[in-house]
């Protein structure tokens, strides 16, 4: 009887640690399956000789309600709208090599080390490579793996000209009187040498850039930091990452140049303070007058969601007592959807194209754009924005600006 006993419960052990390796061997190749099918709806094409990302948040959308918890899909998408398509941390990219190379091992249970060759990719299309890893846990709903959890464990930095402010705020400089008297310099208004229409404005830790391209009637600033006398800053893009640069000068002349990419190449000349503000005024002037050839729409409000709006909905005001009042002038959502009343209807959206900059969607009577303003100071609670719309003859309004809760993009 005994032996029997010690056979069956053999039996069962052996059972059981099959069990475990076949639930092993199918959560490695659920996450290899996962890596696979954002490869395949996240490819960076050129388009009109300018790299942009072909976005489609319905397939995006889906993505994230197939593989991921709800909690963690929420997540996903928000990282996708603020940090352009990156999937898990750290912008950390896949493509054919990281897929190929990428290996996953179990560090506990539910819990698998992913590594990958990551491709980092600016926002001129130049390409840099740097080891990912992450940790990925697991978790089952309705008998099905989801993902609930993504960790960046990466030992390593950014290669190349890619830095991250946080790390850089927390570095030491060898000489901070150097920085100092660097940034002493820097302060006041610029004028482009090449562009008489865009004002440069640095303050002691942010540089603000004001034209009739930028959005609203004030300046959009992004951050900045002077280490050893290099400055780091975005010029580009409102990503996390920063491109390090050196400053020289030449009497009021001030050249930027980056120092390892040749994407950042400005030249400025200093403007006294009164000059500044004459010119400030004149291109608020300029960016408020309706052109001859401008569309001429008319912009309402609405006072109530949509009810098909899908997942998470972003909402934007013309004023701080239109939001108080929840009278929206623009509401989108994680889908790709967007809704704007012109000329007293209600007009639906959907997302075709995101770039760096603006948003494109359409319907069948109109182009929509949108840019939302990252860089804004962070003590701030609102954060700002603009859109026009396009109509089937090309002709182009003028610029809405709108404001929105801080909260919300968070």
């Amino acid at each position: 009887m005994r032996k029997i006993t010690y056979i069956f419960c053999l039996l069962i052990t052996l059972l059981t640690i099959g069990c475990k390796e076949d639930s092993e061997k199918a959560q490695i190749q659920f996450i290899k399956t996962v890596f696979t099918e954002f490869d395949s709806i996240s490819r960076y094409q050129k388009i009109d000789n300018k790299y942009n990302y072909l976005y489609h948040y319905p397939l995006y959308n889906d993505f994230c309600k197939k593989y991921c918890t709800k909690e963690y899909g929420e997540r996903l998408i928000e990282a996708y709208e603020n940090s352009y398509g990156r999937l898990l941390v750290a912008n950390f990219d896949t493509d054919e090599l990281s897929i190929k190379g990428m290996t996953i091992r179990k560090m506990e249970e539910n819990v698998f080390h992913v590594h990958y060759s990551a491709a980092l990719e600016n926002c001129e299309g130049i390409i840099t490579r740097t080891d990912a890893d992450l940790k990925v846990t697991l978790c089952k709903e309705d008998n099905e793996y989801k993902i609930c959890n993504v960790e960046n464990i990466s030992t390593g930095k950014f290669k190349g000209n890619f830095y991250y402010f946080d790390d850089l705020i927390n570095q030491t400089s060898k000489n901070p009187e150097l920085d100092l008297a660097l940034r002493e310099k820097l302060c006041g208004y610029w004028m482009e040498k090449d562009n008489f229409e865009k004002i440069i404005k640095i303050t002691e830790n942010s540089i603000g850039f004001f034209s009739e391209e930028t959005s609203g009637n004030d300046f959009n600033f992004t951050p900045y930091v002077i280490k050893d006398q290099q400055l780091y800053c975005n010029f580009r893009n409102h990503t996390k990452w920063t491109t390090k640069c050196k400053c020289t000068f030449d009497k009021d002349t001030l050249h930027i140049r980056s120092s390892e990419f040749d994407y950042v190449y400005i030249d400025m000349f200093r403007l006294e303070k009164r000059a500044a503000k004459s010119w400030i005024d004149y291109i608020r002037k300029k960016k408020n007058t309706i052109k001859d050839d401008t569309l001429r729409v008319e912009i309402g409000t609405f006072d109530s969601i949509p009810q098909n709006i899908s997942g998470r909905a972003y909402k934007y005001f013309k004023n701080s007592e239109d939001m108080e009042n929840g009278k929206y002038m623009l509401v989108t959502d994680s889908a790709g959807t967007a809704y704007v009343v012109i000329n007293q209807k209600l007009e639906k959206f959907t997302m075709s194209r995101r770039d760096v900059y603006e948003d494109s969607y359409v319907n069948d009577h109109f182009v929509l754009r949108i840019a939302l303003e990252y860089n804004i100071d962070s003590k701030s609670s609102y954060i700002k924005g603009y859109f026009y719309i396009i109509d089937p003859e090309d002709k182009v309004s003028k610029r809405f600006c709108f404001i929105g809760k801080r909260q919300q993009m968070d």
